[in-house]
């Protein structure tokens, strides 16, 4: 099966990805990722079906021919009033995820797939293949996504090291800490602890973070410095 998990998308799409989940909420739905990651033997058994294997045609991309396999793109749904899973308001998340960059499967013409948002900007299918990566095509954009996110990086450091961050569990939270050396961490602390890193005292590591992003809900749960 899959991953749903946010953090096991590339940084840059991960964030965007935040944002339109964040956003979606604000708007009222209720967006959650029913597939994110993808290995290339889970495609192939996406692939196989209604080909070698009983079912219907579900997809016409091959092992390494979509996104999903490079991390960089996601199916959301939405859920109803009763939890049942629902797309009654995709359009309005596609518009959303429009206005933020994201390309959406709505959007396409011919055969459309509304739940599905993808971002790759001057990376190819080809280059995505041999492990180039969002990071390595667009070395900027990830600083200058963070840069506009909801609190400056010191602040956002002094704000985190005075809140129990561990016992914070609130749902589609994300923190993306960039050491200088260009490295990152994504935690996402639905149903799972966050590691000390992202609260730490220690100088010389905070010298070296660069940029942190939270979403909304973190924000307004850190007590202020």
């Amino acid at each position: 099966m899959s991953s749903r998990n946010i953090s096991d998308l590339q940084p840059e799409f991960a964030v965007l990805v935040q944002r339109l989940l964040d956003e979606s909420t604000r708007q009222g739905l209720r967006p959650f990722i029913t597939d994110a990651y993808r290995t290339y033997d889970e495609q192939a058994a996406l692939y196989a079906k209604g080909r070698t294997v009983p079912g219907l045609i579900v997809t016409n991309a091959g092992p390494g021919d979509s996104w999903h396999n490079h991390r960089l793109a996601v199916d959301i749904g939405l859920l109803d009033s009763e939890n049942r899973l629902t797309y009654n308001g995709i359009d309005m998340v596609g518009r959303i995820g429009t206005n933020l960059g994201l390309t959406w499967g709505g959007s396409w013409r011919g055969f459309q797939d509304k739940p599905h948002f993808e971002f790759h900007p001057n990376l190819s299918l080809s280059e995505a293949k041999r492990g180039v990566t969002v990071s390595e095509k667009n070395p900027d954009l990830l600083r200058q996504l963070l840069i506009t996110t909801p609190m400056e990086t010191h602040e956002a450091i002094q704000r985190i090291t005075k809140m129990h961050i561990e016992n914070f569990t609130a749902p589609r939270c994300i923190y993306i800490i960039v050491p200088g050396d260009g490295e990152y961490l994504v935690k996402n602390s639905k149903k799972q602890r966050v590691r000390d890193t992202a609260r730490t005292q220690d100088v010389e590591y905070l010298k070296s973070v660069v940029g942190v992003y939270v979403s909304k809900e973190i924000a307004d749960a850190i007590p202020n410095a």
